[in-house]
């Protein structure tokens, strides 16, 4: 019932991330579906085993949303890729927190 009334309000809204500039978690959302579709398809063509890379990209996410470490993000912003926040406070070079 509860889930009727939810749908059914005038009011909801669609969750939609700006698309501006390619921030740090944007790219991590990219290469992590990349990541994802490129073992599948070599897993199809070429051996199963590609299989276990796709276990490990998802091992990663999971690791990431419940303890917030990412090591792609590490690597990432080592090669100066910011993050979304540091879009709003003016494109500073350094990461850290004020």
């Amino acid at each position: 019932m509860l889930i009727l009334n939810i749908l059914n309000k005038k009011t909801m809204s669609i969750y939609k991330q700006d698309t501006n500039h390619w921030y740090l978690e944007r790219v991590i959302f990219a290469l992590a579906g990349i990541f994802v579709l490129a073992s599948v398809a070599l897993a199809i063509t070429i051996s199963e085993y590609f299989l276990y890379f796709t276990l490990f990209v998802g091992a990663l996410m999971t690791l990431f949303a419940f303890s917030g470490y990412c090591p792609m993000a590490i690597i990432l912003n080592k090669i100066g890729v910011q993050e979304k926040g540091a879009y709003s406070k003016g494109n500073s070079s350094d990461n850290s927190p004020e």
